[in-house]
């Protein structure tokens, strides 16, 4: 079975194999309202906009640019990347992708068919959120969209799926399929999901997230509440308001 954003189809097909970065614990860190939070992946096969032009995320490698939302082209300083079986996507629910179909958020918002890990948070940039948040732009959750039309789960899960993380110096935010998405947050509770391994990874190349008192700054705000995020879903569904204008 092959899973990726670039070509998705209703149902999987039953060739091949895919891979995904995360943690595979039943049990892990929440957040505010008691929920498990996840580490932050895209699917194998998310175009991701580089110098080159778009790159498939499992293709990019340390050192490459990427085309940043906020700082233009930034290097990559590290990728990861790990497998969950069917099996385990069966028995551990919260680890299933959301797939977003394309335009679900807004006219070409994404540009084609988008699969996430359903922790991971997509830019929200709009009037409603304005009024809400004070700010027009917010990282909400792909779990927080399920009640709009175009976003779910990926439900026929014929084998397994391949997921992957991106690292930058900061939170940045990148274009993945034509939607503005964040790359890997470097904060306690997203550090805590991923395996040792990676987690060592992560602190050797920046030293300071050993620190105590470091506070990892977000690329945009980040509603605490879950509450929040579903009501700023509901007032766009109620005003017929696209997500991203």
């Amino acid at each position: 079975m092959t899973v990726n954003s670039a070509a998705i189809a209703d149902a999987w097909n039953d060739t091949g194999s895919n891979t995904i970065t995360i943690d595979q614990s039943v049990t892990g860190p929440t957040n505010a309202d008691g929920e498990f939070v996840d580490v932050l992946c895209f699917a194998a096969g998310t175009l991701i906009e580089t110098q080159e032009g778009p790159v498939p995320i499992e293709d990019l490698r340390g050192g490459d640019q990427v085309l940043t939302h906020d700082h233009g082209f930034k290097p990559v300083r590290w990728v990861g990347s790990r497998n969950l079986s069917r099996a385990e996507l069966e028995a551990q629910p919260r680890l299933r992708p959301i797939l977003i179909r394309a335009n679900a958020l807004g006219d070409g918002y994404p540009m084609q068919d988008l699969i996430v890990s359903q922790q991971h948070r997509i830019l929200v940039s709009s009037v409603v959120a304005m009024r809400m948040f004070e700010c027009q732009d917010v990282l909400i959750p792909a779990k927080k969209l399920l009640p709009l039309e175009g976003i779910d789960f990926l439900h026929d899960t014929a084998g397994s799926v391949e997921y992957f993380h991106i690292l930058f110096d900061r939170h940045e935010l990148i274009w993945s399929n034509g939607a503005l998405t964040e790359s890997l947050f470097t904060g306690p509770e997203a550090l805590r999901t991923v395996s040792p391994e990676a987690r060592q990874e992560i602190k050797d190349l920046f030293p300071e997230c050993c620190d105590p008192q470091f506070e990892a700054l977000s690329a945009r705000y980040i509603p605490k509440k879950g509450k929040h995020m579903r009501k700023l879903v509901e007032r766009h569904q109620v005003n017929n308001k696209p997500l991203f204008s």
